[in-house]
């Protein structure tokens, strides 16, 4: 570690765990922390500064995944990473806790080497973004194809972003009763993302209508995106995406936002 080592919370409910896994994050020269049950772990990442949440899924009172959902509510505590930690090796959960802010997942026994590994790329992450805060934004990703959603929420998350998952306008909605989310990237050109549902919204809603709109879509779709560009989005990238134009545009319409707005609508 640096001369700044990470602060690590770590919440299971296991006492011999939380001391297996506070002697890896010593071993790192992180401050490690610890919280017997969920409710405790939100109490105190409230009450002060982490860099980095170790979290058992199942613990009583309230669980990983409820964890998980309040954290998804707060745009401060939404942004401290989150490894989950679990002896179920089931795929579902894995994709669960991913959908759900989580940026990755491990399994009891956990294995030490890979362990750090993960957590300082997560710890050096984040002190990135710390450090430059104007060039990373929350990102909510709307896509019915769950497989590519999701793999664009890892490819965001790897630029210093934060991302979240939707798969239809719907669900969009319910997690932007959150406000403070920089860019919604919507799948257009498929009747069950509801993208142009979701457009149309967030272009009359007083609260939402500040939040820039980036359009996802076939070259077939050009249409859509037309009648989408009228609509107010900010830009759009042609599937499949590529890393390099998604990091450019993103770039741009965050530094975008930076400036002082003079005029409305899109350039």
């Amino acid at each position: 570690m640096d001369e700044q080592p990470g602060r690590v919370l770590i919440a299971d409910d296991n006492k011999l765990n939380r001391m297996m896994l506070a002697r890896n994050m010593e071993q790192m020269g992180c401050k490690a922390m610890a919280a017997e049950n969920g409710w405790q772990a939100i109490e105190m990442m409230r009450s002060q500064p982490f860099d980095l949440l170790l979290l058992d899924i199942m613990m009583p009172e309230i669980d990983g995944y409820e964890v998980l959902a309040t954290l998804r509510k707060d745009p401060v505590l939404r942004r401290i990473p989150v490894i989950m930690i679990s002896a179920m090796d089931d795929s579902k959960n894995v994709v669960r806790c991913i959908e759900m802010g989580a940026k990755d997942y491990m399994l009891k026994p956990i294995n030490s080497a890979l362990l750090k590994t993960k957590v300082k790329a997560l710890l050096e992450r984040k002190r990135q973004r710390d450090l430059e805060p104007e060039k990373y934004g929350d990102i909510l990703v709307v896509d019915v194809h769950k497989r590519e959603g999701l793999n664009l929420a890892r490819m965001l998350e790897q630029l210093g972003h934060t991302a979240i998952y939707a798969e239809n306008g719907r669900k969009a909605l319910e997690i932007l009763r959150t406000p403070s989310y920089d860019i919604v990237m919507i799948e257009m050109g498929t009747p069950e993302t509801e993208g142009e549902m979701l457009l149309d919204h967030l272009k009359r809603d007083l609260a939402l209508n500040k939040i820039s709109i980036i359009a996802m879509s076939s070259a077939e779709a050009a249409e859509t995106v037309m009648k989408g560009i009228k609509m107010g989005l900010s830009n759009y990238l042609v599937t499949p995406i590529d890393a390099t134009i998604l990091k450019s545009r993103i770039d741009a319409v965050l530094q975008k936002e930076q400036q002082p707005k003079q005029g409305a609508g899109p350039s």
